[in-house]
């Protein structure tokens, strides 16, 4: 059977490439996403979670230069892998590579989902390679949290040990 009643959705906007991590604004290195050279855009939904309108705010980051928005400019975005459109989203909060911020920021211990910008090659379509290396760095960044949190794991039991000897 043949469907003869779809409708072709022009895609619009910037690519974003929705991550599994959380984006803590207050405590950028503690992210999963983190990198030195990057702004963080804090993005609230303009539409109701009722009308398609979730997650309420996710955090999107890009390289410093790549992205010029300002606190209120509308941002519609594209997924960088799936062929379709999200939801339209205003800029509320900015979090410099410096750390300062602007905006409305979400306060100490709140973390946000988190997506990050992908280039348009010249004909387009969203960069594979930029895809490629953003899973890389999320990648690395969790590979190198879980060591240093074994690290901190195993320095703490021979100081156990010594107490409980004492």
């Amino acid at each position: 059977m043949i469907r003869k009643n779809r409708t072709a959705k022009s895609l619009t906007g910037i690519f974003c490439l929705p991550t599994s991590s959380k984006f803590h604004c207050s405590d950028r290195e503690r992210s999963g996403a983190y990198a030195t050279d990057q702004i963080a855009y804090v993005l609230s939904a303009t539409q109701s979670i009722e009308d398609g309108g979730y997650p309420a705010q996710v955090v999107l980051t890009s390289a410093e230069g790549d992205l010029e928005l300002s606190l209120g400019d509308e941002v519609p975005t594209q997924h960088a892998e799936v062929r379709k459109n999200l939801p339209p989203r205003k800029v509320t909060g900015i979090v410099m590579s410096d750390g300062s911020t602007f905006g409305e920021v979400p306060v100490k211990g709140i973390g946000l989902p988190h997506w990050e910008y992908i280039p348009a090659n010249d004909d387009g379509s969203a960069s594979m390679e930029a895809i490629s290396l953003t899973t890389a760095r999320l990648s690395a960044n969790r590979t190198a949290r879980e060591a240093a949190k074994e690290t901190a794991r195993t320095a703490k039991k021979p100081a156990a040990a010594t107490t409980q000897a004492a």
